[in-house]
């Protein structure tokens, strides 16, 4: 039997995840009140925040490792 040798590569994918933009964002207002407003930043209009997932992903190319985290956020 010959055995097929396969390599696969490490691929760091970073997530993002939002509130849609009709959805309030009460963490994202008060991080410009409180942080950027006041500390005399008036030319940013607003914020939105959002949380990053960093994976490491073992896949055989990029596009394979793309394809598996947008599988898995679908």
């Amino acid at each position: 039997m010959i055995q097929e040798e396969s390599s696969y590569d490490k691929f760091i994918v970073l997530v993002t995840i939002e509130n849609k933009q009709f959805v309030n964002d009460p963490e994202g207002e008060t991080i410009h009140r409180d942080l950027i407003v006041k500390g005399g930043y008036t030319s940013v209009e607003s914020v939105r925040s959002a949380k990053t997932l960093k994976m490491i992903v073992t896949a055989k190319s990029q596009k394979s490792a793309e394809k598996i985290v947008s599988n898995l956020c679908r």
